[in-house]
């Protein structure tokens, strides 16, 4: 996957990728976990919790939302798991 930029609120539902249970939710944890055991899952990406913090009490920032577009073209589906 080819990033134009540092993604600081997106994570990539990939084997590879590092994740704690805390920066991504215990949901999106186990995603990361069978993608390890080389179980299918869905191309996807997951929003970070910090991303959360920062908008459940306002708007989306566009740091945020140029993140979430951006993840969108780099994976080049029709559907993602997100």
């Amino acid at each position: 996957m080819k990033r134009a930029f540092k993604m600081n609120y997106i994570k990539f539902l990939d084997k590879n990728e590092e994740v704690d249970r805390k920066s991504v939710g215990g949901k999106a944890f186990a995603l990361f976990e069978l993608l390890k055991l080389g179980l299918n899952v869905p191309k996807g990406f997951v929003i970070t919790t910090n991303a959360f913090k920062i908008y459940k009490n306002s708007m989306i920032p566009q740091s945020v939302e140029s993140e979430i577009y951006e993840a969108y073209d780099i994976l080049n589906c029709e559907r993602v798991a997100v």
